[in-house]
């Protein structure tokens, strides 16, 4: 940097506040220097940056030269002039003239050398520095070494071939060989062990024949046999889940549309398959409980008590069943021998005894049958303004007016011309 402010670069470029060029060339016109360009990161591979007049800087920290924490470097009434460090405490600050330092300077390796006096001075200067940095380096290596002993922390440095018992607070080291370990906390990249008793474990890998612990957290855990809570939860080693508190799975839809829930694979399966699996969840809309088979809801039970089933209800096994077709409920009863009935489980034996289809205001509107086979065969129209009822005797077919309260015997005739017809008489 010459006296006038300009920065000059080793390959011949320049910058000197007004134009910024390498080897003599300057930017083309309408270049992109722009707030922008300089905040993704300006890089000068030639030439330099230049300050030539005004009053340019280079800050951070400090706001004015020598002034705040920070560095600075500029130019103040045609002069350039850095400072660094704090204004109020350490700092270095050319000015111009001279270059100042305000507090100690440390030396870490080489020879520091004044600007005045013999090289002797300085050898032996820096001879007795060495030998009193030593001494006091040594003085305080062995304090700390006492002190981190008194203080039961141990280093790997402190580890010996000899060493079968170690009782300390916090245990810092690459590698520890032991037949037990007792901890209230133990954090190691893995872990190789026969047995760990401890209250927390916090490791990517443990290795253990045996873990006691009141809290376990890790991505992965295997194990032959897992008891927690003293037996109120378990997993045993031939794979059997007990509990004698609640199972709880939190049941919510997932990216792919799928559910969370409890999960029963076909038995013997090696593996999942698109079909071969029944989930059990709780809806997130309605509550209800829901059976779904391979990605399916197929059933739900919902929180009033009504199982509602895509495909029925069936009895005994498939081939009996009641399902919905269509606007109608089909009754299916394959694998009844003709004869075969639905019937209720107290049977009637009279008018006034028993169970009835339907009601006086919600009747059925249609009767499909090949054969009725009934008591009583009451007709009443809708308006109510006729009602006979049918009965049957030994000898004739009594019809009865329930509006009149009348009675009458049908008058029947004899015949033959229909002998040809079947009747079901069993």
């Amino acid at each position: 940097m010459s006296t006038d402010g300009t920065l000059n670069g080793a390959g011949g470029g320049k910058v000197d506040g007004k134009t910024a060029w390498p080897s003599g060339t300057r930017p083309a016109d309408n270049s992109d220097v722009t707030l922008t360009a300089v905040n993704n990161e300006l890089s000068v591979t030639g030439g330099g940056i230049v300050f030539t007049s005004g009053s340019p800087k280079i800050r951070a920290g400090q706001s004015g030269y020598d002034t705040g924490t920070g560095f600075w470097l500029g130019i103040v009434g045609g002069t350039a002039k850095f400072s660094i460090g704090n204004a109020s405490g350490n700092k270095m600050t050319w000015n111009g003239s001279s270059l100042d330092i305000t507090g100690s300077v440390t030396v870490t390796g080489g020879n520091a050398e004044t600007t005045t006096g013999s090289q002797s001075k300085a050898d032996t200067a820096e001879s007795n520095a060495e030998g009193t940095a030593a001494t006091d380096a040594t003085n305080k290596a062995a304090a700390a070494e006492a002190a981190a002993k008194a203080a039961s922390l141990l280093r790997a440095s402190y580890l010996t071939s000899n060493t079968t018992t170690i009782n300390g607070g916090t245990i810092t080291t690459g590698s520890i060989a032991a037949d037990r370990i007792a901890a209230n906390s133990i954090t190691a990249d893995q872990i190789n062990t026969t047995n760990i008793t401890t209250a927390v474990v916090t490791s990517e890998s443990v290795n253990a024949t045996n873990i006691s612990a009141t809290s376990i957290s890790t991505g992965t855990l295997s194990a032959a046999e897992i008891n927690m809570s003293n037996g109120l939860a378990q997993i045993t080693t031939g794979g059997d889940v007990t509990t004698k508190r609640n199972v709880r799975v939190w049941s919510s839809d997932v990216g792919d549309g799928s559910r969370y829930g409890l999960q029963l694979i076909k038995h013997g399966a090696a593996s999942i398959t698109s079909t071969n699996w029944w989930m059990l969840f709780n809806s997130s809309s309605a509550e209800n409980l829901v059976f779904n088979h391979g990605g399916s809801n197929v059933c739900e039970l919902t929180t009033g008590g009504l199982m509602v089933a895509d495909q029925g209800i069936g009895f005994n096994s498939s081939s009996y069943y009641m399902m919905y077709d269509n606007g109608h409920i089909l009754v299916y009863l394959n694998g009844f021998t003709d004869g075969g009935s639905i019937y209720p489980y107290d049977a009637s034996n009279s008018v006034t005894d028993g169970y009835d289809l339907g009601k006086s205001n919600k009747k059925w509107r249609k009767l499909f049958v090949t054969q009725s086979n009934v008591g009583d065969l009451v007709m009443a129209n809708n308006d109510g303004t006729a009602n006979w009822t049918l009965r049957e005797k030994p000898d004739c077919i009594l019809a009865r007016n329930s509006i009149t309260q009348k009675t009458f015997m049908l008058n029947m005739t004899e015949t033959s011309e229909y002998d040809s017809e079947v009747w079901d008489e069993a």
